[in-house]
């Protein structure tokens, strides 16, 4: 994991903050881990049932399961389509947020340097505001899941973000050159917008509906998938219930744990040392 900045001079968070941060990923974790565990059996309970019922309704009617065969690839597809899709869109949403990380640790750092076409006296206090503003769009991010504290990070940021904005304007338009405003004032306007669009993109997840309806569709397929082998009248395996189980709660599991990279396994360390990496080039 990359470094954790909270405090306004870039200085490593106290091992308590640590501790908590870290306590709150891995009981979500843990959480994650109780709920696949439950839909895997789940899964294997759905089998075993359609495996039954089908073996009851068989032995009252062989024909009973005549065109049956169509019905289940056309579940089965669904499955797979709606597991295949949620899955790449979990994956582009985590690819997108992460560009956006580096993004605003561009813009950050080009409004930063832009800094020094303003007179020698106004650049002091602005490079001060940049230093913690840096200090606390990191400290909002790292601070999550406790939304608590990144909320209250996230309104320090806004605040710094309009001191910044009405000093950086007034000392450009103070300054005889014209090109000054161009120069300097764009690059805050970029690296204040995109700030709206990480809050946007950080909010963004796939909508419950959907993952009840895919949660819906695999227990389907599950009670399918046993009737289907009861179809055989040569019972049921064991193993295939089990590998039918895990690659399905294996991959919803991926897919959840990708819409949170703040929270689970897959985190966003890697992107965010884009902005660690600016932050300490500001000293």
């Amino acid at each position: 994991m990359g470094p954790r900045g909270d405090c306004g001079n870039g200085a490593a968070p106290t091992p308590l903050g640590l501790r908590t941060e870290q306590i709150m990923s891995w009981l979500i974790v843990v959480a994650l881990t109780l709920l696949s565990t439950v839909l895997f059996a789940a899964l294997l309970a759905c089998v075993e049932a359609g495996y039954r019922v089908g073996r009851r309704r068989i032995e009252r009617n062989p024909d009973v399961v005549a065109g049956a065969g169509v019905i289940e690839a056309a579940v089965f597809g669904l499955m797979g389509l709606l597991l295949a899709f949620q899955f790449a869109a979990a994956q582009n949403r985590l690819e997108f947020r992460r560009s956006l990380i580096v993004r605003e640790a561009n813009a950050i750092g080009t409004a930063y340097l832009r800094l020094d076409f303003l007179p020698a006296s106004d650049r002091p206090p602005l490079r001060d505001m940049f230093r913690r503003y840096a200090d606390s769009r990191i400290a909002a991010f790292d601070a999550l899941p406790d939304t608590t504290l990144y909320e209250r990070k996230l309104a320090e940021a806004n605040r710094l973000q309009g001191q910044i904005w009405s000093t950086a304007t007034a000392a450009a338009l103070n300054d005889p050159n014209p090109a000054t405003r161009q120069l300097v004032i764009p690059p805050i306007n970029d690296m204040i917008d995109i700030t709206t669009d990480r809050t946007v993109a950080t909010m963004n997840h796939v909508p419950t509906a959907i993952v009840t309806l895919l949660v819906l569709v695999a227990l389907a397929g599950a009670v399918l998938a046993g009737h289907a082998m009861a179809v055989r009248r040569k019972g049921h395996s064991t193993m295939h219930e089990v590998i039918f189980a895990v690659v399905v709660t294996a991959t919803l599991y991926v897919m959840v744990d990708l819409e949170f990279p703040r929270y689970g396994l897959i985190r966003n360390d890697d992107a965010d040392q884009a902005l660690h990496n600016t932050r300490a080039g500001m000293n």
